[in-house]
């Protein structure tokens, strides 16, 4: 059950006055009045100091709200009403995460295990927390008696293995990194576990051999994307291979082929200019001698369009790029329009005879999903810009 039906299900308040107020909450949250919200809450745990779900209900909106320090306040209160149960420590072990107090993290995922050692995700939290603390032998202990409650948990085993490749165990990483692969065959699973190694500049060959395997795994699956019947896990495909890239780059930059490494970073950092993908490519062009290249996203992400209408217009669409096999520039495959200007309902033949600046890192089948908007104006024309990948959360 999702922690927030958990919630839910904690028993009301005796007092009739505490649950009104727990009402008028409610109804302040659906309308998106967050201040309305936490003022009858606040309101409902003065009528009754002991109404537990109140508390969390509190502590979990002035987290929203930006009010770490009275949401832990709150959250402290409901821990306190009742020291031997679960839900109201996990809120706090996670807000203490969320607000990178590590240290009181660890001893509230500890004080979860001493009430129910048989938690799972209590040992994975807690292990969690010592990675972020870098004590990475307390926290390869703690994700090994995860592993020992859920044996068939792949992430657990990553997470087992990272933490032993930390501390220098590079027999007992690999071990767990092989138990990680019979669990699951995931293209992502191979591409952590190379990121670990690069990352690491340990197993080079082996990263290599699973960034390779990751990146042609998950080509492969996008090439299968049809904007026909598009669905919201197709768009992931776009946003894993920026992150597979980006892997299998950094593992040729560790190997010293820094040509092969800037064409997978290049592609990366084009397609999602995240901090490591920066950082990735700054390293690759250091190494080359390279001075650092000015930097202008919207001149990367704008491609002209010829000219469809005279008038201002504008409209959303989704797009699909692959890269030209005579040419190597990256075309459109497919156009779905989403929303706008009717006159500019049926672009297909337009945007399938311009190039998009986007850098495709080989020959593979990518497929990569792409939403933004084609606007056309009087003086300047027409072009098509994307949105950053991250930004996209819909295919309406």
């Amino acid at each position: 059950m999702a922690l927030m039906g958990k919630i839910r299900n904690l028993p009301n308040s005796d007092n009739p006055a505490a649950m009104e107020a727990e009402s008028d909450a409610r109804e302040a949250a659906q309308r998106g009045d967050l201040p309305a919200a936490i003022a009858s809450l606040q309101h409902a745990v003065e009528l009754d100091p002991k109404f537990t779900r109140d508390w969390l209900m509190l502590g979990g909106m002035q987290m929203s709200s930006r009010s770490p320090d009275e949401a832990l306040v709150a959250l402290r209160h409901a821990v306190d009403l009742d020291a031997t149960q679960v839900l109201p420590l996990q809120m706090l072990g996670f807000a203490q995460v969320s607000l990178k107090k590590y240290e009181e993290a660890v001893t509230t995922f500890r004080r979860i295990i001493e009430i129910a050692p048989d938690d799972v995700d209590a040992h994975s939290n807690l292990g969690n927390a010592l990675q972020r603390l870098k004590r990475y032998p307390e926290a390869a202990a703690a994700y090994e008696a995860a592993l020992k409650l859920s044996p068939d948990r792949a992430g657990l085993a990553l997470q087992m293995g990272t933490a032993y490749l930390r501390t220098g165990d590079e027999a007992k990483a690999l071990a767990a990194y092989k138990k990680t692969l019979e669990l699951s065959s995931a293209p992502v699973m191979y591409n952590d576990i190379a990121y670990e190694l690069a990352d690491a500049n340990k197993q080079l060959p082996l990263a290599l051999e699973y960034a390779e395997k990751a990146v042609r795994d998950e080509e492969e699956a996008s090439a299968k994307i049809k904007l026909s019947d598009l669905t919201m896990k197709d768009l992931n495909y776009t946003f894993s291979l920026a992150a597979f890239w980006d892997t299998l780059g950094w593992v040729h930059f560790r190997l010293g082929n820094y040509q092969k490494a800037e064409q997978y970073l290049e592609a990366s950092w084009t397609l999602s200019p995240g901090k490591d993908q920066t950082d990735h490519l700054a390293q690759v062009h250091k190494q080359q001698h390279k001075n650092p290249r000015p930097v202008d996203l919207n001149f990367l992400r704008t491609t002209k369009v010829p000219r469809l209408t005279p008038e201002t217009a504008n409209a959303e669409f989704f797009v699909i790029l692959a890269r030209d096999p005579k040419t190597s520039e990256a075309k459109v495959q497919e156009v779905k329009f989403i929303s706008g200007s009717d006159k500019l309902r049926s672009p297909g033949k337009a945007l399938s005879t311009v190039s998009f600046k986007f850098p495709f890192p080989d020959d593979g089948p990518s497929h990569l999903v792409r939403r933004g908007i084609l606007g056309c104006y009087p003086v300047t024309g027409c072009s098509f810009v994307p949105y950053n990948i991250q930004d996209v959360h819909s295919i309406n």
